[in-house]
């Protein structure tokens, strides 16, 4: 899934979803919703390791995706709070991507670095977690407070949060090196062009020796006239 910056995903706590889980962890095949998952965690019906090693959400999650909803609880609770998306990391090793939010609950930062792992190939579709609704605005200026709301709150993760002023670092870095590439290619025709200026120069330079050499010639060629034009009178 292609998240956005300045956007604020709420998880649908309502949704149904399928459950297998090895025998002892209650029935090995209900439903529930991510609500109730929540309350079972809440009251210790169900541990976050259990979720990570024995449960397979069949339907768009993975136990690893649910285990960290897992590490939130009891102190958040997910489904109340927004996410806000800050960066993508590819895994080197295997093709799977680690999406980065920070959990904004009232106007406060609860969490500064929750992930979610999706590996490439896998039957889950984060879409189907969070609520992709658009909803028809009512008042004109709806959108725009929207996301003067979603700005504030991403100035507070950069400045006040240890991840937020890591990322913004890593952005520094990203413009320093986009800047130094621009200054190489700028770099590269001014060579160029000075490499043409040096050969005109030599040009221009083997241009006035020809035409000295010329003039020589054609001097050497008059004295010769002028001594065989005397020799001839003489012998007259």
């Amino acid at each position: 899934m292609k998240f956005e910056k300045f956007k604020c995903y709420q998880v649908i706590p309502k949704k149904f979803y399928e459950l297998k889980c090895e025998e002892g962890l209650g029935e090995k095949n209900n439903k529930k919703t991510l609500g109730e998952l929540f309350d079972d965690i809440c009251q210790k019906k169900i541990s976050s390791e259990d979720i990570a090693s024995k449960f397979l959400m069949c339907e768009h999650l993975t136990g690893r995706q649910l285990a960290e909803f897992a590490k939130l609880l009891p102190a958040v609770n997910p489904a109340n709070c927004g996410w806000f998306y800050y960066g993508t990391d590819d895994c080197l090793d295997e093709p799977s991507e680690c999406h980065n939010f920070f959990l904004v609950q009232g106007n406060r930062i609860v969490f500064e670095d929750v992930q979610l792992f999706e590996r490439h190939g896998d039957k889950t579709n984060l879409e189907e977690l969070f609520d992709q609704k658009e909803y028809e605005e009512i008042w004109s200026g709806s959108k725009r407070r929207e996301l003067a709301a979603a700005r504030y709150i991403y100035n507070l993760f950069y400045k006040e949060t240890i991840r937020g002023q890591i990322e913004k670092e890593l952005e520094r870095m990203d413009e320093e090196d986009e800047s130094a590439e621009r200054r190489e290619d700028k770099e590269e025709p001014v060579e160029h062009e000075g490499s043409n200026v040096s050969a005109f120069k030599n040009q221009q330079q083997l241009v006035d020796l020809l035409r000295r050499i010329n003039q020589k010639v054609l001097l050497v060629v008059l004295i010769l006239a002028a001594f065989a034009f005397v020799f001839m009178l003489a012998r007259n």
